[in-house]
């Protein structure tokens, strides 16, 4: 189930409970649906299997989900406004995103943050009987010497540090892009010609009279990329995206469409896509929406070529040799079983096997049908066939991308899907500072 990552509720003790752990190592995730969070990468011998990567905006949301529960467990907006300071999430979110170094939260910072003020928290709880006291480090680790909760610390620490590192910080794709469109300034700028090419169309996609005419009422750039741009009801266009894994981020342009009109065109001119005297020039270089008409051989022929790979077990077996040969037997404190190094072996040949293969897809298949909740399920089965989920027929998944990619299916329509995932945060008046706690 897709999660809205700018609505995100969870209460204090679900946090607490994640943070919970003897070392309290890794990082905090969000569950399948939203509704919770829990610890990962939290391995302390077995470091090969801290392999699971969390999004720059899955973390803004989960440090946002944090701050929000600790709002309403009675800490003042002073203090609050401390804590997201500490966290990283001060400011606003173009600043924040456009940083590029969004940590996940912690389970160690968790733990501390709610040691912290635990005693202010448990001081209003107490006057609820229905609810329970926070349960503080003294509550979980009683009878636990100060050396060992230190060494236990700094065991955490170093090994958090080390997962953490492997993620990326900055965020990427359509959404990297929009944010350089928006924080265009008058100075000079390259820009890719990608980002060029999503600018102008979104220009020409404003210009008609219709387009965010009436509050409420979405505009979605449909094949040109998976954005749905939306006026809230003071007027401010909101752009909402729809990531590779079918969760939806939304960030404000602080700008009325008038304003993001202006914007643009200021743009398309200063970078050359345009001339000062000629407002509808066509971009002289393909734009988003002339690739649809390409052919998608090469992907449904890289996408057979996998599959065959790993339906071959003597193949699978000699990249997994060669593979092994590359890896370190040891690290600083002991070395590596042959178990561990036949886990770590299996990770790498298959992040090898399904990260290029997925990426030209995600492409693709927005370019023939756009934004479509379809598409995140395809993509997800690719990934169980090549993880080895026989389950799947791998053949059929194969005919069934082809199809896609041959030519649009005849109830393909690039709005749906940007339409049905167009939710409680832009049909009401949003306001991206106040959810920010600015």
């Amino acid at each position: 189930m897709p999660i809205n990552l700018n609505n995100v509720k969870i209460s204090l003790d679900k946090f607490n409970d994640a943070a919970s752990g003897n070392f309290n190592i890794g990082q905090i995730k969000l569950n399948s649906d939203g509704t919770s969070v829990y610890r990962t990468n939290k391995h302390k011998t077995l470091t090969i299997l801290n392999y699971t990567k969390i999004r720059p905006e899955e973390s803004l949301a989960v440090k946002n989900a944090f701050c929000d529960a600790l709002r309403r467990e009675g800490l003042n907006a002073e203090t609050v406004a401390a804590i997201r300071e500490k966290l990283g999430i001060r400011g606003s979110i173009l600043d924040i995103l456009k940083a590029g170094n969004i940590k996940p939260l912690s389970a160690a910072e968790v733990r501390e943050i709610i040691d912290e003020y635990a005693g202010q928290i448990n001081k209003k709880r107490a006057s609820k009987p229905d609810v329970a006291a926070l349960k503080t480090s003294s509550d979980l680790y009683q009878g636990v010497s100060k050396e060992t909760l230190a060494t236990r610390r700094t065991t955490g620490d170093e090994i958090t540090a080390r997962s953490t590192a492997k993620m990326k910080t900055s965020v990427g794709g359509t959404l990297n892009q929009f944010l350089d469109i928006l924080q265009f300034s008058e100075k000079p700028v390259n820009l890719t010609l990608d980002t060029k090419a999503l600018a102008y169309a979104t220009l020409r996609k404003l210009r008609s009279p219709s387009a965010l005419s009436q509050p409420n009422v979405p505009m979605s750039l449909g094949n040109i990329a998976p954005i749905t741009l939306k006026c809230n009801y003071g007027g401010t266009v909101i752009a909402k995206f729809e990531l590779d894994n079918g969760n939806t981020f939304s960030v404000s342009t602080n700008m009325s469409k008038n304003d993001l009109l202006k914007h643009l065109e200021t743009l398309m001119k200063q970078t050359g896509v345009i001339e000062d005297s000629d407002e509808t020039s066509e971009i002289q270089e393909e734009t988003p929406e002339i690739k649809q008409n390409k052919s998608y051989t090469k992907e449904i022929d890289d996408l057979k070529r996998t599959f065959d790979i790993v339906k071959n077990p003597g193949e699978m077996n000699r990249r997994k040799e060669a593979i092994l040969r590359t890896l370190p037997t040891k690290n600083a404190i002991r070395e590596f079983t042959q178990e561990e190094l036949r886990v770590q072996t299996s990770i790498k040949l298959r992040e090898m096997l399904t990260d290029p293969l997925l990426d030209e897809l995600v492409v693709a298949l927005r370019e023939v049908r756009g934004v479509d909740l379809r598409n995140t399920q395809l993509l997800n089965n690719v990934r169980e066939v090549i993880a080895g989920n026989q389950s799947i027929d791998a053949d059929a998944l194969v005919k069934e991308i082809s199809d896609i990619l041959s030519k649009a299916p005849k109830d393909s329509n690039p709005q749906i899907g940007a339409s049905e995932q167009i939710d409680d945060d832009l049909d009401k008046p949003l306001n991206i500072n106040e959810l920010l706690g600015n």
